[in-house]
């Protein structure tokens, strides 16, 4: 299964690996990992870069591109004031997801919630 993966993330990004990949019940879950602590140009490229990730698509369903984002900038995700930088990042991380339903954007305690789902299925 690991061979019909198609990530085209990585050839946009200096040929970047994922961070983890972990096969769960037949599910293939490929994740790139972010713990950020405070604002700034970096950070934006960060955010930017998991954005872009759970933006791929893959023709098999059971093949999911999950970011994992944590830290204190996770915080300003939560209730970003409108028109913010961080409103409309939170925004454009709604509309991936909207559009590729089989990925995630998760913090630790989302994490760990989709793996105990996982497990107990």
């Amino acid at each position: 299964e690991l061979e019909e993966i198609d990530y085209k993330f990585g050839a946009k990004h200096e040929a970047k690996i994922p961070d983890v990949a972990m096969k769960i019940k037949g599910e293939v879950f490929i994740i790139e990992a972010k713990h950020i602590k405070e604002s700034g140009g970096a950070q934006d490229k960060q955010v930017l870069e998991i954005t872009e990730f759970i933006e791929q698509k893959e023709k098999n369903r059971k093949i999911h591109y999950l970011s994992f984002f944590d830290g204190l900038y996770f915080n300003k995700f939560i209730k970003p004031p409108k028109q913010s930088k961080n409103y409309r990042q939170k925004m454009r991380i709604e509309r991936a997801l909207k559009r590729q339903k089989s990925n995630f954007f998760v913090n630790s305690a989302g994490f760990l919630a989709l793996l105990n789902d996982l497990i107990k299925s």
